[in-house]
C-alpha cells in the first residue's frame, strides 16, 4: 500500500493570512481602549470641574449678598485657581447686571430699581488650558 505523507505545517500565505487578521483585531482593540482612557479623563474633569463651579457659585453669591464683604469683588470679572488641592484647576468669573435699557418688562411685575438688583453670574472652570466647563446663572442680589 501506499503512504499518503501529509505536511505538519501551515504555508507563507496562511502565516501571512493570519498576522494581519491579528493585526487588524489589535489595532481595533487599542484605539477601543484609548477612546475608554480619553473618556474616563474626561468624566472626571466634568465631575469635579461642576463640584468646583457650583462650590464657586456659592462663594460669589455670597460675597455679593454681604455688604461688608461686596467691596472685594469690585471688579466685573475675577479669577483664580483652586490651589494645591486642585492643582491645574483655574476658574474665572463674570458678574453683569439685567440690561434695563431694552427690557419691556412692565412695572406692574417688577420695579426697575429690583431689576438692578438681577445679576448674571457666569463661572467657567478650565483644566490646564485643555478642558473647560461652564455655569451661568441669573441670581437676585439683596445687599441691603
Amino acid at each position: 500500500m501506499k503512504q499518503l505523507y501529509s505536511n505538519q505545517g501551515f504555508t507563507l500565505l496562511e502565516m501571512m493570512v493570519s498576522i494581519s487578521i491579528l493585526a487588524l483585531v489589535l489595532v481595533a482593540v487599542f484605539q477601543i481602549q484609548s477612546s475608554t482612557l480619553r473618556l474616563s479623563v474626561s468624566g472626571e474633569f466634568y465631575s469635579t470641574a461642576s463640584h468646583l463651579a457650583r462650590k464657586k457659585m456659592a462663594d460669589i453669591e455670597q460675597i455679593l449678598n454681604d455688604p461688608s464683604m461686596s467691596n472685594e469683588l469690585s471688579a466685573n470679572q475675577i479669577s483664580g485657581d483652586f490651589g494645591d488641592q486642585f492643582s491645574g484647576y483655574k476658574w474665572e468669573c463674570l458678574i453683569s447686571s439685567f440690561d434695563i435699557s431694552g427690557s419691556q418688562i412692565p412695572e406692574e411685575v417688577i420695579a426697575k430699581s429690583e431689576l438692578q438688583q438681577l445679576k448674571n453670574i457666569t463661572i467657567q472652570i478650565s483644566y490646564k488650558d485643555e478642558l473647560s466647563f461652564k455655569i451661568s446663572s441669573w441670581r437676585f442680589i439683596q445687599n441691603r
